[in-house]
């Protein structure tokens, strides 16, 4: 336990730290690293770039303000690759992949709800090699299973995945023994005794060879919850989503878990492996496995499944990690005692997943009744040893590593616990009725860049503005919001999902490479439904100079919005995932494929149709 002493120590030098933050800390964020072979080529191997999940790409020197310009006709869509099921999954490039016998090539990885995966030259589009991992899991499975043994009522239907549930997750790459890792969602056996299954794989990044034996994740904890058997609560692979990135860290690899639409008794969930020997026994860390003692004098049946939760989910943002192994996370709604029961938190983890640290909003109950989680944004570390984060209930939260505060009773007291906090949305008129669709939620997570006259952080919130916020002596204050809002409610609703989910490029600090790029829903709402998108890119040192987007060619057009996958921007090169139409739900056939589309500098400023490229998958043996 630290003093009283100790810790306001801690807090002074962390906004000193945070506040003095320049050469140094830039140094150690765009300086040559694992992602950047010898050629100079970047890598993602990961989500959002790195395991800081900073977003960003800051050794890209291709793309500027002034050559992706609207003014300068130079940039738009080169080409796009057919793939067949919807992806969430982030794309991952690979530089200089080296082909026995052959000239190395850089490979773009793709992950599809059908449970492909492919490997598609990322210069040509060519496909190089593409592997199914069994039958995916419809998603009328999870609506039969909320309206009939959940009681959930039968004008409940699960729609926030459809029509399938396969590879969901961002792989991560492991470029030193040439390996993806790869989480799939299986339905197998008999119709009348179906067998849903996770495995993860690990795939030779040169030819989707398996090069471990698949390993079906499973496992459980001692836990008192209202699910527990045995004392002992068990994961149900059928309840649970594998939404969060997978993390690469220190030669394990983290698989965290989540819900289907808050249906049934599921917690947060991870699983850690040896990644050189995945079939090892996984350690596992449950968010919530005791009972909270709330719910016992409920009568309602379907309570008793609403008791725990604390699903991670984080739009999709993976795990975050740092130099010295700790692990972040944050938590969904659910049960929380500050002991072992963890819901609405940010967490901090030991590689062997134990808690360190952690930190709960004073209003944490508020959060739960409202359905105002803190897990819809993923964590970002940020230079100065700072997280930085946000939820539904619009806030973002600036945070020391060091020292993330734990529990404050009133939100003074939290004040001087943690760096920063900031209402970067417009709260409700009244918040303490207000529902969860009266407040104006953050997705995925923010982006930084570490520009040479003040660190930069960026978020793009539902039904708002782009935001940028600058630091001035250890203070994050506005600086700027775009012209451009996210698509506003349709008639009747009172929310649009999701706002922008973002990525940034740079080279280094420069101020003309600086480039926020943002994929969002063109002018719907994108919550259970399929909807057209837009690809926009900023000046990030004027997030109010709209650069360039999708729909000012119509040539350059996106299709369907892939929700919350962000863009991946790689030498040059603009990769950006989209889902395939369909007749909607609860049919839901899709009836075309879903794409990648790559964007780039078109040669000597001749510009062509783009032509889509056609990949295919061997029937499994």
């Amino acid at each position: 336990m630290k003093s009283s002493q100790e810790e306001a120590t801690i807090r002074i030098r962390s906004l000193a730290c945070l506040g003095c933050f320049c050469l140094c800390a830039m140094y150690a964020f765009v300086q040559p690293s694992p992602t950047i072979p010898a050629s100079g080529k970047v890598s993602v191997l990961t989500q959002r770039y790195d395991n800081a999940r900073s977003g960003a790409n800051f050794s890209e020197t291709h793309l500027n303000t002034k050559n992706v310009s609207a003014k300068s006709k130079l940039f738009g869509k080169l080409f796009s690759i057919a793939v067949d099921g919807n992806v969430f999954a982030q794309p991952l490039y690979a530089a200089n992949v080296e082909f026995k016998g052959k000239p190395s090539r850089d490979v773009l990885y793709v992950a599809t709800e059908k449970n492909n995966v492919y490997a598609i030259d990322a210069n040509s589009g060519e496909q190089i090699w593409s592997r199914n991992l069994g039958p995916p899991v419809p998603a009328l499975d999870i609506t039969i299973f909320g309206r009939g043994p959940l009681q959930m009522g039968n004008s409940w239907d699960y729609k926030d995945l459809y029509p399938d549930i396969g590879i969901t997750s961002t792989p991560v790459i492991d470029v030193q023994s040439g390996t993806i890792f790869v989480v799939a969602k299986t339905k197998e056996g008999k119709a009348s005794a179906p067998d849903y299954r996770y495995r993860l794989h690990a795939l030779d990044i040169r030819t989707g060879a398996e090069l471990q034996i698949p390993v079906t994740i499973q496992g459980s904890v001692p836990g008192s919850a209202a699910d527990a058997k045995n004392h002992r609560i068990v994961f149900n692979p059928f309840i649970q989503l594998n939404r969060p990135g997978l993390l690469l860290l220190d030669g394990n690899l983290y698989v965290a878990f989540g819900s289907h639409g808050d249906a049934g008794p599921f917690h947060g969930w991870i699983f850690g492996y040896k990644a050189s020997a995945i079939d090892r026994p996984a350690i596992i860390f449950c968010t919530t496995p005791d009972s909270d003692g709330k719910h016992p004098q409920d009568t309602e049946e379907r309570e008793t499944f609403e008791w725990n939760r604390g699903g991670i989910w984080q739009s999709g943002a993976g795990l975050a990690a740092d130099e010295q192994g700790a692990i972040y996370l944050s938590t969904g709604d659910g049960a929380w005692d500050g002991k072992r029961n963890f819901s609405d938190s940010y967490l901090k983890l030991s590689e062997q997943l134990e808690i360190v640290d952690w930190f709960t909003p004073s209003n944490h109950e508020q959060l739960d009744d409202q359905d105002i989680d803190l897990g819809s944004g993923g964590v970002v570390l940020l230079p100065g040893n700072m997280f930085v984060s946000g939820g539904k209930e619009g806030k973002l939260y600036v945070i020391h590593r060091d020292h993330l505060g734990h529990f404050s009773s009133t939100p003074q007291a939290q004040a001087s616990e943690i760096v920063q906090q900031i209402q970067a949305t417009t709260p409700p008129m009244n918040p303490t009725p207000a529902c969860s669709d009266c407040y104006h939620h953050l997705h995925g997570a923010p982006v930084f860049w570490p520009a040479s006259d003040g660190l930069r952080i960026y978020i793009w919130p539902e039904m708002e503005s782009l935001k940028a916020y600058k630091l001035v002596d250890g203070q994050f204050v506005p600086s700027g919001e775009s012209r451009t809002s996210a698509p506003m409610p349709m008639p009747g609703m009172q929310t649009s999902m999701p706002g922008g989910i973002l990525s940034l490029s740079s080279d280094g600090v420069k101020k003309a490479s600086a480039i926020v790029w943002a994929s969002m829903p063109l002018s719907k709402n994108a919550n259970r439904q399929n909807v057209p998108g837009v690809l926009r890119a900023f000046a990030a040192s004027d997030v109010t100079n709209e650069l360039w987007n999708s729909e000012m060619n119509p040539a350059d057009r996106l299709g369907n919005f892939a929700k919350f996958c962000p863009p991946t921007v790689a030498n040059g090169r603009v990769y950006m995932a989209t889902f395939a139409s369909e007749t909607g739900y609860p049919a839901a056939v899709q009836t075309g494929p879903a794409h990648i589309l790559v964007y780039g500098l078109f040669e000597k400023s001749s510009r062509r149709p783009p032509p889509e490229y056609k990949t295919f998958v061997k029937p499994q043996r």
